[in-house]
């Protein structure tokens, strides 16, 4: 039986907040950090539903029950199958 090995830990684990931080910073002298982009606030603001408006939820899946009743449909046409197969291979 093989040997088990530990490897050491990095010294400073990887977050994801952190990572993301850096990469966004911009590279702009210190006066302009104090004011944020354009483009990155109105990003964030479409990207987030209105939490005001109700949601048709009916009308936005509706194609998920229309592959549901076809997936439902397959599997009773496949059950009647085997079930048929059973009688006639007796």
């Amino acid at each position: 039986m093989a040997k088990k090995v530990r490897k050491p830990r990095s010294k400073s684990p990887r977050t994801y907040g952190g990572a993301r931080s850096t990469a966004q910073a911009p590279a702009t002298p210190a006066s302009s950090k104090a004011t944020p982009t354009a483009s990155s606030k109105p990003a964030a603001k479409a990207a987030a539903p209105k939490s005001g408006q109700p949601v048709d939820f009916a009308g936005e899946y509706a194609y998920v029950i229309k592959d549901l009743r076809r997936l439902f449909i397959l599997a009773g046409v496949m059950l009647l199958l085997l079930i048929a197969l059973n009688f006639i291979v007796q």
